[in-house]
């Protein structure tokens, strides 16, 4: 369980962030939490790199010292985001020990910070439009989502208590199925709640990956 923890934090030290001098880091952490405020404010297509400069009270010019453009200040922005939401899901994941409540806490604490971020952002409108512009962000998160899935269920059958995963590629349908379920929620107005079919959802999905007693191997 450590291991992904560590794993963290060894990619915040490659990204940059420990690397620069705190100054800059501590200014560039201004930057986006402002900028943040304005995208939540005003919207993506609306805000420009004045309003955050001004916001953060820097010229266009001294702006472009910390960000070469507006998308790099979102994707920063995103960057931050995933990587607590990581954190978030590996805490909810550490503090259980059963395979089957590890899944569902790490399920339940995904679509709980995806909803929270979409209704304090607004970005449901413009998520179609704004993914691309965090693409390598975005994939990297996908990665380490993929590998915290993966360990579940190896740990699961382990235990005896999941059936063996005989191909690699099923948590990463896992959780591709579960961004492309956000996503849709974002997108369509006036959506159901995630929460009417996600405890469903949980149930059918771990009842079939669990090991029942006489089945086949």
């Amino acid at each position: 369980m450590r291991e992904m923890k560590n794993r963290t934090l060894e990619s915040a030290a490659t990204s940059g962030g420990l690397s620069e001098p705190a100054a800059e880091r501590d200014r560039k952490t201004e930057i986006c939490e402002k900028a943040r405020g304005i995208f939540i404010r005003y919207g993506y297509r609306k805000t420009t790199v004045e309003d955050i400069g001004n916001a953060c009270g820097l010229r266009k010019g001294a702006l472009y010292h910390y960000f070469a453009n507006k998308e790099e200040i979102f994707a920063e922005i995103v960057r931050r985001e995933s990587e607590r939401i990581l954190g978030d899901m590996r805490d909810a994941v550490e503090a259980c020990d059963d395979p089957r409540e590890q899944l569902a806490a790490m399920v339940r604490t995904r679509f709980q910070l995806f909803r929270e971020i979409v209704a304090d952002s607004g970005i449901g409108k413009e998520i179609s439009d704004l993914l691309p512009l965090a693409h390598s962000v975005r994939q990297n998160f996908f990665r380490k989502e993929v590998e915290m899935l993966a360990e579940i269920l190896q740990r699961g059958a382990q235990r005896g208590v999941f059936r063996p995963i005989r191909s690699m590629a099923v948590p990463l349908v896992m959780v591709s199925a579960l961004q492309g379920i956000e996503t849709h929620f974002a997108e369509v107005q006036n959506a159901p709640a995630i929460d009417e079919g996600l405890e469903e959802l949980l149930e059918l999905l771990i009842e079939g990956i669990c090991k029942h007693e006489g089945a086949s191997r």
